[in-house]
């Protein structure tokens, strides 16, 4: 069924992949430009785009999952 939806897709748009395009990290799906500020922050993300708004790391330091902090972490609102 995967492959009858790809090669569909791959018809249509011209490209055959289908990205899975759930963003979220051992928590809900993000669902607010709030929420993928803090999974982007706080993850090993390399880029975030939310409308005009993009963000790109220049280096990032390899974390291991228990140095990852949690979403109470970070206060977006002081996020420039």
């Amino acid at each position: 069924l995967l492959y009858a939806v790809i090669e569909e897709f791959a018809r249509f748009a011209g490209v055959p992949v289908i990205l899975n395009t759930s963003f979220n990290l051992h928590e809900p799906i993000v669902e607010t430009p709030a929420d993928a500020l803090s999974c982007y922050l706080r993850t090993q993300m390399d880029v975030l785009v939310i409308g005009n708004f993009y963000s790109a790391r220049e280096e990032r330091r390899t974390l291991r999952r228990e140095e990852e902090r949690s979403p109470a972490s970070f206060d977006i609102a002081s996020v420039k």
